[in-house]
């Protein structure tokens, strides 16, 4: 029960802190800039705060993923990497225009592991529950999510929508937690 607290509460909390976030630097546009950026100048605090709350849901529902056993448990030990890579994404600061630094480098690699590992974790856990109550919501996110990863990717190519792509996989992320959490946590 209270992983499934822990899990709802931290989506929750982490779309919220986002909006805040937004709210916050209305010098970013959420079109084209990456959310990343909201992790540099003074409110970087209110992007790392959304992250580990973001971490707390993806490791609760990986725990769950875990103990439950067999398949979904392959999704539960990618969603506990995937929390470990949120983590470093709050701790390392992206680079801004040019400049490439280590911490930027880390930041980088952390953000595409968690982005892929997310919506693979996603499809993983849908995969047995489609055929049960609340199963085809659950799938329909985890391929919003594997969709949004697609044009994150082609955004990056193309140079521009990059981040309403990654807002809309992150949300999904954290949607599909939250939705998981409520119907199959007990």
């Amino acid at each position: 029960m209270l992983a499934r607290i822990l899990a709802i509460l931290g989506a929750a909390g982490f779309v919220v802190l986002l909006a805040v976030d937004h709210l916050a630097r209305r010098d970013l546009d959420p079109i084209e800039r990456a959310i990343s950026d909201y992790g540099r100048g003074q409110d970087a605090w209110i992007f790392a705060l959304a992250l580990v709350a973001l971490a707390l849901a993806k490791v609760s529902v990986g725990i769950a993923l875990v103990r439950v056993g067999g398949g979904p448990a392959t999704a539960g030990w990618i969603f506990l990497l995937d929390a470990a890579a949120t983590i470093a994404v709050a701790l390392f600061p992206t680079d801004l225009g040019a400049e490439t630094t280590t911490s930027g480098t880390l930041h980088r690699v952390a953000a595409t592991i968690a982005f892929l590992a997310s919506t693979a974790g996603m499809l993983l856990a849908s995969l047995p529950v489609r055929q049960g109550s609340g199963g085809t919501p659950l799938a329909v996110l985890a391929i919003a999510g594997a969709c949004f990863v697609t044009a994150f990717g082609a955004a990056i190519l193309v140079g521009r929508w990059e981040g309403v792509a990654e807002r809309g996989q992150v949300v999904s992320t954290a949607s599909w937690l939250a939705l998981y959490a409520a119907i199959r946590m007990g």
